[in-house]
């Protein structure tokens, strides 16, 4: 029977071989779900006996990790802003740079004591759960037309004890679901991905469902009919919230501008890349 240090050693091997760049911190998440440990007792027990069925499970799964599958697909959940979401084939991966967006948020929702939040094309649902998480007097909606990634929302919601409405449906079919003039802010990390691009991406990222990255010819397909269909229904001095993709700022901003918003701001990552942009409605 092998123990804990041996097979860390043989997985790490494996995914080095492999060129897998986070081999380190993968081998750790592999070995922490199957183990049922955190790092720090993996280190400090690394004498411990692995059963036979718990190293075949480890390595069962760097070999998927080796094909390119997500880790966090193979481990099944990821962190975001200090709290675990579900996640696995069908539904987006939390990322950091949605934080960007959500500080922004954030900011305006303690400002301004606002009572009614929307969430558009919510995935997972960590923007709903993270509103609702901060702002407990606030009425937080999520809008996803994926029914695999709506599925995960609402496990996530009930992990989190997060009370959202939740919306199984695309965003252009459900506007009648919410009133005029009724939400303090709209906050959406879209689809922004160019469709001819979606080829070139990354292995890992091709995993991930098409719907949830296809942002159209140029990439602006979602922020057009968010700001077309869903301006009347945010209050006047309301806010509009998009997460951006790197180029799209200035485009984006001409499409607020156009249509009544004013107080644009635009928002870098940090790796300094445009990533959010916010605007106020007349």
């Amino acid at each position: 029977m092998a123990v804990v240090n041996d097979v860390k050693n043989a997985a790490l091997k494996a995914l080095k071989e492999n060129n897998i760049e986070s081999a380190e911190s993968d081998c750790y998440e592999i070995l922490k779900k199957v183990l049922s440990v955190d790092k720090v007792t993996l280190i400090n027990h690394k004498n411990d006996s692995v059963s036979d069925k718990n190293y075949s499970d480890i390595m069962s799964m760097v070999n998927r990790r080796i094909n390119g599958e997500p880790i966090q697909y193979i481990i099944g959940s990821w962190s975001f802003l200090g709290r675990e979401y579900f996640v696995g084939e069908g539904v987006l991966i939390p990322r950091d740079d949605t934080e960007v967006v959500l500080e922004k948020a954030f900011d305006f929702m303690s400002q301004h004591k606002c009572k009614n939040a929307l969430d558009l094309c919510s995935g997972s649902g960590i923007i709903a759960v993270s509103i609702k998480l901060k702002y407990k007097n606030c009425s937080v909606f999520a809008v996803e037309k994926s029914k695999q990634a709506f599925e995960y929302l609402i496990k996530n919601a009930k992990k989190n004890d997060a009370k959202i409405h939740a919306v199984c449906a695309d965003l252009k079919d459900c506007t009648e679901e919410f009133d005029n003039d009724f939400f303090d802010i709209i906050i959406s990390n879209p689809p922004y991905i160019k469709t001819e691009d979606i080829k070139k991406l990354q292995k890992e990222i091709s995993f991930e469902p098409k719907l949830a990255l296809d942002g159209g010819k140029d990439g602006l397909y979602f922020y057009r009919n968010i700001i077309d269909l869903y301006t009347k229904k945010l209050k006047s001095r309301g806010m509009l919230a998009f997460e951006i993709g790197e180029d799209q700022a200035d485009a984006i901003s001409k499409l607020l501008i156009l249509n009544g918003y004013h107080n644009i701001e635009i928002f870098k990552d940090i790796q300094g890349f445009d990533r959010a942009v916010t605007a106020v409605k007349n």
